[in-house]
């Protein structure tokens, strides 16, 4: 089945973004993971409207679109304060200089 695959995708791609992206924040990563991202979103907008029948998948599916939500909301909030010069990290750096 073509959605089970993809759920076990999503899933493991958004724990990789995750980390990616506490990585970036910390700065071990230079670079924001938007490829990752958008690769995520691929995922989730795939069945965004396609009706699924097994409830284990639709109750998988759901859960995991509500954590990316949630984390993004955490991440944009977490990248406006860093272009704001708000963000604790930046303000420590800024100091050092």
């Amino acid at each position: 089945m073509a959605i089970a695959e993809d759920l076990i995708i999503l899933e493991q791609q958004l724990k990789d973004l995750i980390i990616r992206y506490e990585q970036y924040f910390v700065g071990l990563e230079k670079r924001e993971p938007l490829l990752l991202l958008s690769s995520v979103q691929k995922l989730v907008r795939r069945y965004a409207n396609v009706p699924i029948n097994n409830t284990m998948y639709k109750h998988k599916y759901t859960m995991l679109v509500a954590r990316f939500s949630t984390y993004r909301e955490h991440w944009n909030r977490i990248l406006r304060l860093i272009e704001e010069g708000k963000y604790s990290r930046d303000r420590f750096i800024r100091d050092l200089h």
